[in-house]
């Protein structure tokens, strides 16, 4: 389930895809067969589904495609963005020891 959330937009466009090239595929078939043959035909505004679900499609998509390139890259390391260190800098984790029985006492 949590694919499909991620991926929606695309699974949306590939099912569409898909009814259009059964649909194509059907009108395809029933041209060539004769009228004499029982073929359900298909007429009238069923000559539009193909075009109207690539329309859907494309939309779709674009807009799946925007959600995701709004997402902010995630961070890999635990630190809040402020002023950049050297080692945030260098690409590299900073490693800090501190160790107060070291301090000289006074």
């Amino acid at each position: 389930m949590e694919w499909l959330q991620k991926h929606w937009a695309n699974a949306v466009t590939l099912g569409c895809i898909v009814i259009v090239a059964l649909v194509e595929t059907w009108q395809q078939a029933a041209s060539g067969v004769s009228t004499s043959v029982p073929l359900p035909r298909l007429q009238g505004a069923w000559h539009y589904v193909p075009f109207i679900l690539l329309i859907i499609a494309g939309v779709v998509w674009l807009v799946g495609r925007r959600k995701n390139a709004r997402q902010p890259p995630l961070q890999t390391s635990g630190t809040v963005p402020g002023i950049p260190t050297l080692s945030a800098l260098l690409g590299q984790n900073p490693s800090v020891e501190f160790n107060a029985s070291h301090m000289p006492h006074k």
